[in-house]
């Protein structure tokens, strides 16, 4: 899986919910989400600020201006699933007869490749990237050390730690 390997992660279950959404009344039709959401994660999957998830189950439409490196690969912010279009100001390129996308990046075809320093515009889908920014149940993953470490018994039976739920929101929405 090239996401993963890529980003050095894992594969977690995660629930994601309540995305926000902003409405300008004479501005936009209809409502646009702008990119934050809830995320609740299993108790065993610790979440800490400015952790990065990929949603591998949704994917998103990406563009990007890059510079060409000449030859070679042509590393885009985000591994693509499919490559739309990447286009110069006198060229277009494609699939198959430029390029082929391996593992998520563009590997430029024998003698196919832009001059290096060329600003190329690369439109493609690829998974959201969410960042965490916000812990609102921080207490649900914390161990209380100021009690004494009895096991505790309900009549129900013993207490289950609670999912972790966080706030998160697409990491290209933070830098702007």
């Amino acid at each position: 899986m090239a996401v993963v390997d890529r980003n050095g992660g894992a594969v977690i279950r995660a629930y994601m919910a309540e995305a926000t959404y902003r409405q300008a009344g004479y501005d936009t039709l209809g409502t646009w989400a702008f990119g934050q959401m809830h995320v609740t994660v299993r108790p065993e999957n610790k979440l800490g600020y400015y952790d990065r998830l990929i949603n591998l189950d949704s994917e998103i439409v990406f563009s990007q201006r890059i510079l060409s490196g000449g030859q070679g690969v042509l590393a885009l912010r985000y591994p693509a699933i499919v490559v739309t279009s990447i286009q110069s100001s006198t060229s277009d390129y494609l699939e198959g007869r430029d390029f082929e996308v391996v593992a998520g990046d563009v590997v430029w075809l024998a003698g196919r490749a832009p001059a290096a320093g060329v600003q190329l515009a690369a439109h493609y889908t690829c998974h959201p990237a969410w960042i965490v920014t916000s812990y609102p149940h921080v207490i649900r993953a914390s161990v209380n050390d100021r009690k004494p470490k009895k096991p505790v018994v309900s009549p129900a039976g013993n207490p289950q730690n609670l999912p972790i739920r966080a706030r998160v929101q697409l990491e290209f929405e933070r830098e702007g």
